[in-house]
């Protein structure tokens, strides 16, 4: 792998490890991975300016814990028809995914305890993929 594609591979194994960790509200995590970064990279992350860990924690569980006004569900079969059709094809898609997950090894929403279709489980398998790719 030449080093370009390689510096490439790297910076999308990064982004989609942080997307993980944001989707799932894990900032401890989160302020890990961006420590290593060094600060002339970080400033092409438009959303690390701002950040601020207690503001950004309340608004995470105003937005995508807490059922209400604002709630934003984080789960990509939230987002299907609400006709009966359409819902049966929302588990179906679920249970491919679930397919999917586990014909790669791929076991991270349960450790989690999250669904599979949970926007950090689909970023947390992308993160795999291309750490498998990477190795």
């Amino acid at each position: 792998m030449n080093q370009a594609i390689q510096e490439e591979t790297y910076g999308k194994l990064l982004l989609s490890d942080l997307l993980t960790n944001i989707w799932y509200g894990n900032w401890d995590k989160y302020e890990e991975i961006l420590s290593q970064v060094p600060d002339t990279l970080k400033s092409e992350l438009p959303f690390h300016d701002h950040y601020d860990r207690e503001e950004t924690s309340l608004w995470y569980d105003n937005h995508f814990k807490i059922p209400g006004a604002y709630f934003i569900p984080p789960y990509l079969s939230s987002y299907n028809d609400q006709s009966q059709e359409a819902q049966e094809q929302a588990r179906q898609d679920v249970l491919c995914l679930i397919g999917e997950y586990e014909k790669f090894g791929f076991y991270y929403p349960l450790e989690q305890e999250e669904f599979p279709d949970h926007f950090g489980s689909v970023t947390a398998f992308i993160t795999a993929a291309i750490n498998a790719e990477v190795k």
